[in-house]
């Protein structure tokens, strides 16, 4: 960040000028050590070209979870090998690429510089998820900074395996109805209009599949408009209500029960909360506040809401079992190990266990899932060549036969 200062040299000469810095502090540390005494110290940005403010408007928000890992890995390395904090952070600004990690990073390095804590500079950020923060505030009470940083990689690589496992499970339902989308729009568009002056010599003799296939192809071209701007109109609805409380609610529920894919999601989820809520434990972070982070960063609100009903349900009194088995989430036999766990003092693996669980789980739905969606892909596209091949080519061939009788 640009700062402009106004000040005195050791002779008594006035100087101004412009500094580069990651914090007013740190501007005043540069000014001085060229021999300037700072009177005024403001906050300076030239004029940004319509490419900056453009470059700006479309650079990404967040912090991208690739280099989220890396920094992480990095900080492990600097702070095993005793590197103090802010001269790491200085040296990690050296050699990043990402805008939007440096930014973050200058922040927390000019938050570093006037002496508040690691985590309470990210939480100033307000780029860093809510689960490293807590886990580096236990880092630095226990002295154990860099197995914190550590711990944070190994969780954020699961993260990013369990995005994956999310694409997977949605990229080929979601290539089939384009696929499906783009072949009724090439039909109606294209195919059948190519042939509609030659059935016009049938003068309404056509078959039924014919005069289905020209009416619809017919309203597709005369209402294409109005088609466009119902299509338009109705995603912009959806997205604006489900970017409503309510309407977050409904469409994650929804989620969760959609065919095929909708029992992998579930189980996604449920294995991304076992595993953050028992490494969260594990760093003796309390139940309640473990709960708490985990139902915010779960990445489903309806599950997020079934969780703080746990949250609730423990902070009355009741066993993290029954406050389980009554999200009516788990099935019978990871509540049973649930409660062996808790029985046993030993929630923590037991937790690991059932993450374990339900991978194993996902992993073996993602292998049936092309399995059964295949016989589906195959009648719809059965379905639509038969019609378009009836409406078609029954017409063409009673034209010939009726060319080769003449």
């Amino acid at each position: 960040m640009m700062y402009k200062y106004r000040g005195k040299t050791q002779s008594g000469a006035q100087a101004n000028g412009v500094v580069d810095a990651v914090s007013e502090t740190a501007a005043a540390g540069e000014i001085m050590k060229q021999g300037i005494t700072p009177i005024s110290i403001v906050a300076y940005s030239e004029k940004a070209s319509w490419r900056d403010e453009l470059r700006v408007l479309f650079e990404p928000k967040k912090i991208e979870l690739e280099e989220l890992i890396i920094f992480c890995r990095q900080m492990y390395a600097l702070s095993r090998a005793g590197v103090p904090l802010i001269r790491a952070f200085r040296g990690l600004l050296e050699t990043m690429k990402n805008p939007v990690l440096i930014k973050a990073i200058r922040e927390v390095l000019g938050h570093l510089e006037t002496g508040m804590s690691l985590a309470m500079a990210f939480s100033k950020t307000k780029m860093f998820m809510p689960i490293v923060i807590s886990m580096v505030h236990v880092g630095e009470n226990t002295g154990e900074l860099d197995e914190t940083f550590n711990n944070i990689a190994k969780h954020l690589e699961l993260e990013r395996d369990i995005k994956r496992q999310i694409q997977q499970a949605t990229r080929y339902p979601m290539m089939v109805i384009g696929f499906i989308a783009a072949a009724m729009v090439v039909v109606n568009y294209f195919v059948i209009p190519s042939f509609s002056k030659i059935f016009e010599q049938f003068h309404g003799q056509l078959p039924m599949p014919t005069k289905i296939l020209l009416s619809v192809s017919q309203f597709f071209i005369d209402y294409k408009f109005l088609l466009l701007a119902v299509i338009i109109g109705v995603s912009m609805s959806l997205y604006q209500y489900v970017n409503t409380d309510v309407g977050r609610m409904n469409w994650d529920q929804k989620k969760l029960k959609l065919p095929l894919i909708g029992v992998i999601l579930e189980r996604i989820l449920l294995a991304r909360f076992a595993r953050t809520f028992s490494m969260l434990s594990a760093a003796g972070i309390p139940v309640l506040k473990s709960l708490n982070i985990v139902a915010q960063g779960v990445g489903n609100v309806y599950i997020g809401k079934m969780l703080m009903m746990m949250h609730d349900g423990i902070e009355r009194g009741d066993s993290f079992t029954r406050t389980a088995a009554s999200t009516k989430l788990f099935p019978p036999l990871v509540l049973q190990m649930i409660s062996v766990g808790e029985e046993t003092g030993s929630l923590d693996p037991m937790l690991i266990q059932v993450a374990d669980f339900y991978d194993e789980e996902v992993n073996y739905s993602l292998k049936k899932l092309s399995a059964a969606i295949e016989p589906i892909i195959l009648v719809v596209m059965g379905g639509m060549v038969l019609m378009l091949a009836l409406g078609i080519f029954l017409p063409l061939w009673d034209l010939s036969s009726h060319a080769g009788s003449a």
